[in-house]
């Protein structure tokens, strides 16, 4: 059985007596997980460290708990960072010069935590960062320092109010270029939500703002290289990834993505940055006491982006010359892919109906149906009680 089950189902086991029964279950980003469990396993195999794994783990676990837990246990149960340390995080954030319109976890997340670098996906002295969702700056001047004076760091930040703090406050960075724009899948206009740091772009807004695709932008300004992508856009990653794909492609850039604004974007951006078929390792990095802050982290495997377009041309020529099976799945950074580990989980059968149950026993059936064996649940862990419904067809569903 998958590792990452058995961990899912041993919280369950263990705190099924406080399971309620509502129906919240089917709005949480839990549920979303559940039904989509084998491309939840697929990510968990991907990730490139233990540690990453680790993380995946505490956050499937939340967000599952959360939707059969009464309203509170799952943040005492379950926390991702315990209240111990996250009030000493916040003492050590105290400590850091804050900036015109940011707040204490603005420093928190950004200069203590580090959250938009990764131990195996750093900036380095001398890059070209592009910090797409700049808000007030304090991201721009965290990279500034990173990249120093010999790099180059452009703040995209389309909220008129956001954008004149965010000038404000990295006057002092000469290599930071402002840019009032959003990023999207072309170049446009928009409206914008004006909801403060969760603004986001929709036909419901009231801001008229210009948006801009990253491949215009690099093309337009003639930019020679981009080594670091970072994005934190409110949802809109994964237009903002195709407007970036000719520039990923050509500079094979790293890649910071926030995958916590919707509940697909967790498994289905990384799937989107495979698709351009680039060699990275995938990592995954948690910065706050909720479920929300969650960053993949995209590596490249090849510090020459002229080596990684070579490879791409040879699995040009080998599929041109009939080569089956087209590129490799792993895209040349994990030998050890989810295929080859197919043995150890099955897929949820399309005819279960998770409606039929109550939350808390459609989420253990759920689980109980994508383990290989399910003899092995149930002589490990302790079985729930049978569903008991007066309507015969319920009980086609229940629990063996």
């Amino acid at each position: 059985m998958h590792p990452l089950t058995v961990y899912c189902i041993k919280a369950l086991a263990q705190h099924c007596h406080e399971f309620s029964e509502p129906s919240w279950l089917y709005k949480t980003f839990g549920y979303h997980d559940l039904k989509n469990w084998m491309k939840i396993l697929e990510l968990y195999e991907l990730l490139g460290d233990e540690v990453s794994r680790e993380t995946l783990k505490r956050i499937i676990r939340w967000r599952i708990m959360a939707g059969i837990l009464p309203e509170g246990r799952v943040d005492e149960l379950f926390p991702i960072i315990s209240s111990a340390d996250w009030a000493e995080l916040e003492r050590r954030a105290e400590q850091f010069p804050a900036i015109e319109g940011d707040s204490l976890f603005d420093r928190l997340e950004t200069w203590i935590l580090k959250g938009y670098e990764h131990e195996q996906c750093q900036v380095e002295t001398g890059e070209t960062v592009f910090d797409i969702g700049a808000f007030t700056g304090n991201t721009g001047r965290y990279f500034a320092e990173k990249t120093g004076t010999k790099g180059k760091v452009y703040c995209f930040e389309p909220h008129p109010r956001f954008f004149a703090l965010l000038q404000k406050n990295v006057r002092d960075c000469p290599q930071v270029e402002c840019v009032q724009a959003g990023c999207a899948a072309k170049d446009g206009e928009a409206m914008l939500i004006d909801a403060s740091t969760s603004s986001v772009l929709s036909e419901k807004g009231v801001l008229p703002v210009v948006i801009r695709s990253v491949d215009s932008f690099v093309a337009e300004h003639g930019i020679s290289k981009v080594d670091y992508i970072k994005m934190d856009i409110e949802g809109l990653e994964p237009e903002s990834l195709d407007g970036a794909r000719e520039t990923i492609r050509r500079f094979h850039p790293k890649l910071a993505v926030c995958v916590y604004h919707k509940p697909d974007h967790l498994h289905s951006l990384l799937e989107k940055i495979r698709s351009f078929g680039l060699p990275y390792s995938y990592h995954l990095k948690h910065s706050s006491r909720l479920t929300t802050e969650t960053v993949l982290f995209a590596q490249p495997q090849y510090k020459d982006a002229r080596h990684a377009a070579r490879e791409r041309e040879r699995e040009r020529e080998r599929e041109r010359a009939g080569c089956q099976g087209g590129r490799r799945r792993s895209h040349g950074c994990h030998r050890r892919t989810f295929a080859a580990k197919s043995n150890r989980c099955h897929a949820v059968s399309p005819t279960f109906r998770l409606g039929m149950l109550c939350p808390a026993h459609q989420t253990f059936s759920c689980l109980y149906r994508v383990a290989k064996d399910i003899q092995d649940v149930q002589t490990a862990i302790p079985q729930p009680e049978r569903i008991r419904h007066d309507r015969p067809h319920f009980r086609r569903h229940t629990l063996p």
